[in-house]
């Protein structure tokens, strides 16, 4: 059982983290504030309470995170509109909830799935129905809008769950290691921690090219990536 704090209990505050303790039940997450009790629910939104998006109150803590309505902006000269299925959690979204990142981070979400709603003027290659993948700010939101270049199709054996997972990862390995590194055929790269996300996007892209990786990682992961087929693996530590 996990029972979370807002900081050092009070002499009352200790008396009900005993109760709590010794109180039956079967939650294994509670947080005490200020004399109430939480506790995890995942509960329908009310009929006609319209869409919304998940938005910082303030930042600091992931109890000001909430939602808020979300209204649609139709997409402008270039851009894209899309049904969000799927959205992915990055570091970066923790950091912009806890106040962390350094400079300003912008709203939460930065990679979204789903289905195109709606095109802008001058857009080719994308229609309506479409399923893809792209990097969108803000992303925690039903439907986001964002310039058809951040914009790829979703292959049809990828579950928009998988795809949400693509776009930061892929997208900062591609600009390493092609558009700057170069990285070519014969060649040798060598990636740290190549057991994380953009880790394993930097091995499939290296490979890709026909180049050999020297991975890196902690030892718990090294049989994983010498499933993978890479044979040289060293300790991150």
């Amino acid at each position: 059982m996990r029972i979370d704090l807002e900081h050092v209990p009070a002499p009352d505050e200790a008396r009900e983290l005993s109760a709590e303790l010794a109180a039956p039940g079967r939650e294994d997450e509670v947080a005490l504030r200020g004399g109430a009790r939480f506790v995890r629910r995942l509960v329908r939104r009310p009929r006609g309470a319209g869409p919304a998006g998940l938005a910082i109150r303030e930042r600091g803590t992931f109890d000001a995170l909430e939602l808020r309505p979300h209204e649609r902006r139709a997409p402008g000269p270039g851009e894209v509109e899309i049904e969000v299925h799927a959205a992915g959690l990055n570091f970066r979204d923790v950091l912009n909830a806890l106040g962390l990142y350094p400079g300003d981070p912008g709203p939460l979400g930065l990679e979204a799935a789903g289905r195109v709603t709606r095109l802008g003027a001058g857009v080719a290659g994308l229609a309506v129905g479409a399923r893809v993948v792209a990097l969108a700010t803000p992303g925690f939101v039903p439907f986001a809008t964002t310039p058809a270049a951040l914009v790829a199709l979703l292959p049809d054996h990828l579950s928009f769950e998988e795809g949400a997972t693509i776009p930061v990862a892929f997208v900062t390995a591609w600009q390493a290691l092609v558009e700057v590194g170069r990285l070519s055929r014969g060649e040798r790269v060598l990636v740290h921690s190549a057991a994380g996300g953009v880790g394993l996007a930097a091995v499939q892209v290296a490979r890709s090219l026909g180049a050999e990786v020297v991975a890196t990682a902690s030892r718990g992961k090294h049989e994983f990536l010498r499933r993978l087929g890479l044979a040289r693996v060293f300790d991150s530590r």
